[in-house]
This record gives C-alpha cells, structure tokens and sequence, in this order.
C-alpha cells in the first residue's frame, strides 16, 4: 500500500507542474507573453530539452540505488527554475531536461514497486488528482498565485519514504519495439489536436470540462487493471477514432471523444513500458517509452502548422485503425500475480 501511495504522489506532483508548466499551461503561456516571447518557439526547444533529460536518464539511472532521494533532489531543483523563468522565460528550456530526469525515475519506480495489476490504478488516480488541483486553484488565479501553486505539489515529494533500487544488469525488452507505432500514432495525433483542433474549439465557444478528463481517467485506470491493456487500449483507439472523423462537421460530440480517448490512451502509454520492464532494466525501458512519447508530440505539434483537413482526418482514422489492429495481434504484457511472481523470480 505504501509504494501505490508512493506512486500515486508522484504521478500527482508531475501532472500538476506538466499541467501548469510545460504543455501549454497558463504559468508558461504567461511568462512568455509577459516577456513578448513566441509560445510555439519555447513549447519547441522545451520539448527538445524534455527528450534530451529523458535519454540522458535512460542511459544512467538503472546504476542509481538511492533513486528516490534523486528525485527529490530533482524536485527541488524544478522549482527554482520555474521560479527563474518568472524572471528570464527560457529558463523554462532548463525544466524540460529535469522535467525528463524526473518522469523517468517516477516511471522506473511504477515498475519496480508498483505490482502490474494496480498500475493503471496509480497513475489513473495521480493523473485525476493534478486535474482536479488544476481546476481548483490553477484556473482564473492571477499570476503570482499560479507561480506559487503550481510548484508547491512538486514540495510534496520531500515528504515520500525511501525506496532503494537494486542493481542489476538486464537487456530492454524488444517486445516494446511493437508498441512504439502506436503510441507514437497515438500522440502525433495529439500534437496535431493542441496545434489544429484546440483552436478551433475554442473558437466556436466549446470547452471540455477539465473534471470530465478527471473522471474518465478514474475510469480507464480500473478498466487497465480489471480487463487487460490490449482491449481497454482498443476502446480508447476507437473513441479517437470517431473523434476525429467527425471533427469538423460535429464539434461538440469530437471535443468530448477526444478527452475519453485520452484519458484511456494517456493510461495506457504511461504504464505499457512499466509492464514490459525486465528487472533491472526498467529506467531504460521506460525512457524508452518516454522518447517516444515526448518526440511523438513534438512533432505533431510542428507539423499542426502544416496540415489540415480533410485530408488529417482520413489519415489519422486509417493510423488509428491500424494500430488497434496491431495491439490487437500483440501478446498480453505482464498484469497477473502469476506473472508477477515469475517476473520477481529473474532478480
């Protein structure tokens, strides 16, 4: 219970600083636009810093016993550069790279203290958690409150219990090679929607109740661990599916779909590399997942100022409909105590 907890924390502090912060969120969008900054140049170079943390962490932190006490460290450290940006924006620049540090080490702690079957759980609850607190506190404040209440979650990690990482030299699983079109499809498509559709909801006066998301996660996380990752992760390819075919003649209806899609296919994705992990690998598979999902938005986020519809729509259902197929060919990952057992037994 102690490591769900855990888990769950961390998810929560993240998901906060990436909701305020880094995807756009309105402590970046108002320090960039205090200092006459272009967003769509910073949103770049910060996601090219993320990737940057996220395979530097690759490379080492499998070697790193004590990996939460870096985490911390981290933490802290994140919070005096969301402060240095209030007053020299591309400071933010410097949070994408220990913005990576920090996701990867949280991930490898899913996988190594989180058993499989409360997974979906953990990060479903840590994700609904940060949305929640966005729509509370980080919503119509003015700019100084945001500052404040956007870095105090990432404070909540100095008060986690130690969990130490034995080391142990272990090969990635190449099975993950198989989810990497996927996923990547699937936050392409994601890149796409911040840059083309977001816009246009918002232009038209549509706006997806932020809590919606938070309740639909809640959902999909149960789902992952009752049901599987290959059909839940299905149901989530068809919600954007049908998102996207009806987008732009049905706005309503696609704006909704888009959030249930996501918040099965965000489950998903931020917990398959966890499952696949051999013991002693998990940092690099997990960063892994990680640059694939960082570099998959990135550019999906530049190409959105080059495509349109309706020829996104076509390709983007005849993407989606072939990686459903493909998750559907490929083998259950590890989710049963039964595996779970037989995982321990490789330490």
């Amino acid at each position: 219970m102690k490591s769900e907890a855990t888990g769950a924390v961390l998810v929560f502090s993240y998901g906060c600083y990436l909701l305020s912060f880094q995807n756009l969120g309105p402590v970046l969008v108002n320090f960039a636009n205090a200092e006459g900054v272009d967003v769509f140049w910073l949103v770049n170079w910060i996601y090219v810093s993320h990737i940057a943390g996220i395979a530097f962490s690759a490379a080492l932190l499998d070697r790193v016993v004590r990996r939460m006490e870096l985490i911390k460290i981290m933490m802290l450290v994140l919070v005096l550069t969301v402060l240095a940006a209030a007053v020299d924006v591309r400071a933010a620049i410097v949070s994408g790279f220990l913005a990576g540090i920090i996701v990867v080490a949280s991930g490898s702690f899913l996988a190594r203290h989180v058993v499989p079957w409360n997974r979906g759980k953990v990060f479903a609850i840590g994700a609904s958690l940060a949305n929640f607190y966005y729509f509370l506190f980080l919503s119509g404040e003015r700019l100084g409150h945001l500052v404040l209440l956007s870095t105090l979650p990432l404070l909540l990690v100095l008060l986690l219990p130690r969990f130490d990482f034995a080391y142990r030299s272990a090969p990635v699983n190449r099975d993950f090679v198989f989810y990497t079109v996927p996923v990547f499809t699937f936050y392409l498509l994601g890149g796409i929607m911040y840059g083309v559709m977001e816009p246009v909801f918002r232009e038209n006066g549509i706006s997806v109740h932020v809590l919606f998301y938070a309740f639909a996660i809640l959902v999909a996380g149960y789902l992952y661990d009752r049901f599987g990752r290959k059909l839940t992760s299905i149901f989530g390819i068809l919600f954007l599916t049908a998102s996207f075919i009806m987008f732009p003649v049905y706005l309503q209806p696609s704006a909704y779909l888009i959030q249930l899609s996501y918040a099965f296919i965000d489950v998903f994705a931020m917990i398959i590399w966890a499952d696949l992990s051999n013991f002693g690998s998990e940092a690099r598979q997990y960063g892994l997942g990680m640059i694939i999902i960082a570099s998959s938005i990135f550019f999906g986020f530049m190409l959105s100022r080059h495509v349109g519809y309706p020829v996104n729509t076509a390709l983007s259902a005849i993407l989606l409909t072939l990686s459903a197929f493909l998750i559907g060919t490929l083998r259950e990952p590890l989710t049963s105590p039964e595996d779970y057992v037989r995982w321990l037994g490789r330490r």
